[in-house]
């Protein structure tokens, strides 16, 4: 998975309450079911492609967010240019 995936997978607002509920705590699938209100099937439909490709590990059936994954991501995503200072013209 590269950064644009990953931006993709998380795109949908149910899919970054699961990621962020993991970020903020490993849980198993029912537990970030219940912290985020979003249905364990969905929960898991989310997990399944993030522990795939090694951002989100699965321990029995706990799950949690490998924070390097992310910087490895992050390092991946397109750099904004830098913009030119303005002249100053008469």
């Amino acid at each position: 998975m590269d950064a644009r995936d990953f931006l993709k997978t998380v795109l949908d607002p149910e899919r970054l309450a699961v990621v962020g509920a993991v970020a903020a705590r490993p849980g198993s699938a029912d537990a970030l079911a219940e912290r985020t209100g979003v249905a364990a099937r969905d929960v898991l439909a989310t997990l399944a492609p993030l522990v795939q490709a090694g951002v989100v590990d699965r321990d029995g059936d706990a799950y949690r967010l490998r924070p390097e994954a992310l910087r490895e991501l992050a390092q991946d995503l397109p750099q904004p240019r830098r913009r030119r200072p303005r002249c100053c013209t008469a």
